[in-house]
């Protein structure tokens, strides 16, 4: 079932969905003007280059991993391999979905059933963009926070320092980690509780702590974790970015 969602994705999203995935924003063009300047002059970028009104402003980039990928693949197969090797990590996402749900024990059929629904759920946003990585990296996360043998602090350490110089998506992941340590620690205190309740609490909070510790891993140092704080406490930002805003005001 897994490969089938696989495959189906891999086919359809680059058949029916080319002109969003490159044309959706204008996202795209500036993650590879970027990626090719990191690749020109053997650095990130720590000044805004682009920016008319504010030229040589401080820069912080919160997808260095990602637009290096994108930027390799556009040199080797132009804009079709970025839209394909999108569509790749998409499909890739919702097929970890399936697989995760049948070895929770949940009948294939459902699980492909739901797996589906998901991506069709999700499809609004889906553009040749950074964040794409986040949904296969919430999904692995969710799995080894679900699995009978919890993770390792290394398996933690290893996934949120990948993903925190791919994406800013770590954030969630980080607050996925305290939810589980809340719920488990919650379970520990009832009185049918099972008996590892409180030592996948104490898991989930390690897991919590390095992704904290793993933010500061980047290019940026601790200035990447200050730029989230500061763009989360920005009002023009919040009513005026789309993911955002309420329901009401879009």
């Amino acid at each position: 079932m897994p490969a089938i969602v696989f495959l189906f994705w891999l086919v359809v999203t680059p058949l029916l969905l080319a002109n969003r995935m490159l044309n959706a924003d204008g996202d795209l063009p500036r993650h590879l003007r970027h990626g090719e300047t990191i690749l020109a002059t053997g650095d990130v970028l720590r000044r805004e280059l682009f920016t008319y009104t504010r030229p040589g402003i401080e820069f912080v980039g919160m997808e260095v991993g990602s637009q290096l990928l994108y930027t390799w693949v556009h040199r080797m197969a132009g804009l079709a391999g970025v839209e394909l090797a999108a569509s790749a990590i998409i499909a890739a996402a919702f097929a970890l979905v399936a697989a995760f749900l049948i070895r929770r024990g949940t009948d294939p059929l459902l699980a492909f059933l739901t797996a589906m629904a998901a991506a069709m759920v999700g499809m609004l946003h889906w553009v040749a963009r950074p964040h794409v990585v986040s949904y296969v990296f919430i999904v692995l996360l969710l799995a080894m926070l679900e699995r009978e043998r919890p993770p390792k602090w290394w398996q933690f350490a290893l996934l949120f320092l990948t993903w925190t110089n791919l994406h800013g998506g770590w954030v969630f992941g980080g607050l996925l980690c305290g939810i589980y340590m809340v719920g488990w620690f919650l379970e520990a205190r009832l009185a049918h509780a099972p008996p590892d309740a409180l030592a996948r609490a104490r898991n989930a909070l390690m897991g919590g702590l390095i992704a904290a510790a793993a933010c500061f891993v980047n290019p940026y140092g601790a200035r990447l974790p200050a730029h989230i704080v500061y763009h989360f406490k920005e009002r023009f930002l919040l009513d005026n970015t789309n993911e955002f805003r309420s329901p009401t005001s879009t």
